[in-house]
Protein backbone atom coordinates (compact mmCIF):
# COMPACT_ATOMS: atom_id res chain seq x y z
CA UNK A 1 0.00 0.00 0.00
CA UNK A 2 3.24 2.15 0.43
CA UNK A 3 3.87 2.17 -2.76
CA UNK A 4 0.76 2.86 -4.18
CA UNK A 5 0.59 6.04 -2.19
CA UNK A 6 4.09 6.91 -3.25
CA UNK A 7 3.38 6.33 -6.81
CA UNK A 8 0.33 8.31 -6.35
CA UNK A 9 2.20 11.19 -5.25
CA UNK A 10 5.30 10.78 -7.64
CA UNK A 11 2.26 11.27 -10.69
CA UNK A 12 0.61 14.25 -8.68
CA UNK A 13 3.86 15.93 -8.20
CA UNK A 14 4.27 15.55 -12.37
CA UNK A 15 0.87 16.93 -12.98
CA UNK A 16 1.18 20.06 -10.88
CA UNK A 17 4.51 20.36 -12.65
CA UNK A 18 2.74 20.22 -15.86
CA UNK A 19 -0.13 22.35 -14.69
CA UNK A 20 2.67 25.28 -13.67
CA UNK A 21 4.63 25.07 -16.69
CA UNK A 22 1.87 24.95 -19.39
CA UNK A 23 0.36 27.98 -17.27
CA UNK A 24 3.50 29.94 -17.25
CA UNK A 25 3.90 29.08 -20.98
CA UNK A 26 0.55 30.34 -21.64
CA UNK A 27 0.66 33.57 -19.54
CA UNK A 28 3.86 34.70 -21.10
CA UNK A 29 2.15 33.98 -24.43
CA UNK A 30 -0.61 36.41 -23.43
CA UNK A 31 1.35 38.87 -22.05
CA UNK A 32 3.39 39.05 -24.85
CA UNK A 33 0.68 39.36 -27.12
CA UNK A 34 -1.22 42.09 -25.36
CA UNK A 35 1.69 43.97 -25.07
CA UNK A 36 2.13 43.87 -29.11
CA UNK A 37 -1.69 44.83 -29.11
CA UNK A 38 -1.22 47.74 -27.18
CA UNK A 39 1.75 49.23 -28.51
CA UNK A 40 0.36 48.71 -32.05
CA UNK A 41 -3.13 50.82 -31.04
CA UNK A 42 -0.89 53.53 -29.24
CA UNK A 43 1.11 53.62 -32.68
CA UNK A 44 -1.24 52.81 -35.51
CA UNK A 45 -2.70 56.07 -35.32
CA UNK A 46 0.34 58.55 -35.11
CA UNK A 47 1.92 56.21 -38.07
CA UNK A 48 -1.07 56.31 -40.46
CA UNK A 49 -0.75 60.47 -40.04
CA UNK A 50 2.49 60.60 -40.76
CA UNK A 51 2.06 58.31 -43.61
CA UNK A 52 -0.63 60.60 -44.87
CA UNK A 53 0.90 63.66 -44.36
CA UNK A 54 4.61 62.75 -46.03
CA UNK A 55 3.51 60.60 -48.70
CA UNK A 56 0.06 60.47 -49.46
CA UNK A 57 -1.28 63.76 -49.73
CA UNK A 58 1.93 65.10 -51.60
CA UNK A 59 0.95 62.34 -54.15
CA UNK A 60 -2.24 63.36 -54.10
CA UNK A 61 -1.24 66.89 -55.08
CA UNK A 62 1.16 66.22 -57.41
CA UNK A 63 -2.12 64.12 -59.08
CA UNK A 64 -4.34 67.42 -59.03
CA UNK A 65 -1.65 69.28 -61.07
CA UNK A 66 -1.93 66.99 -63.90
Amino acid sequence: MDKIKELFAKVLAIKNFKKRLFMTLFGVIICAISVGTIITAFFMGPLIEFFNVHVARPILKDKEEI
